[in-house]
This record gives C-alpha cells, sequence and structure tokens, in this order.
C-alpha cells in the first residue's frame, strides 16, 4: 500500500486479526508473538546471550572504513540487519512474557 502512513498501515493489519512483525511481514498476531517468544527463549541462556554478544560483534559493531565497496557494505548491511532483527524480537518476546 502506498501513500499511507505506517501507523494506518498497522491498523488496518489489526482490525483483520494481522500485524506487521519486526521483520515488516504481515502475520497472525498470535503467530508473530509467538517468534517473538521463541527469540526470547532462545537467547535467555548465558551461552546464546554470549552467541549474540559475538555476532553483534562482527556485526552492528564493526565499523567499515572510507574504502568499503558497494557490494561489501551491502553485505555488511544485511548482516547487521538479521542481528538487529534478532535483538528487536528478543526485546518484544520479553516484554510480552514478563
Amino acid at each position: 500500500m502506498t501513500g499511507i502512513t505506517e501507523r494506518t498501515r498497522e491498523r488496518i493489519a489489526n482490525v483483520a486479526g494481522l500485524t506487521f512483525g519486526a521483520d515488516g511481514i504481515k502475520r497472525k498476531v498470535d503467530d508473530e508473538e509467538e517468534l517473538n517468544r521463541w527469540a526470547a527463549q532462545t537467547f535467555r541462556e548465558p551461552v546464546a546471550q554470549k552467541f549474540l554478544a559475538y555476532l553483534k560483534s562482527i556485526t552492528i559493531n564493526n565499523l567499515q572504513g572510507a574504502g568499503v565497496s558497494t557490494e561489501e557494505l551491502r553485505h555488511i548491511e544485511g548482516q547487521r540487519y538479521l542481528v538487529a532483527l534478532i535483538e528487536r524480537r528478543i526485546e518484544h518476546g520479553r516484554r510480552s512474557t514478563g
């Protein structure tokens, strides 16, 4: 849908029993909540948190210099997006489970 705000898109989806997830994909509300719970459960353990910290260290916290190519930058940004998406789902899952 073009020409409408994100808030309007979310309201339309909610009326239909759907929601736009952290990844921008429309799903049933229950399915979205389940994905978030899975993420929170998966990364609850200390070893999983250490692994997530490792992923952040090689993606989000890894700065690139001016010499990086467009292709490399796109690859790096894709990696960063996935790690940020995991973190977002973990946070949503933690909030919904208390």
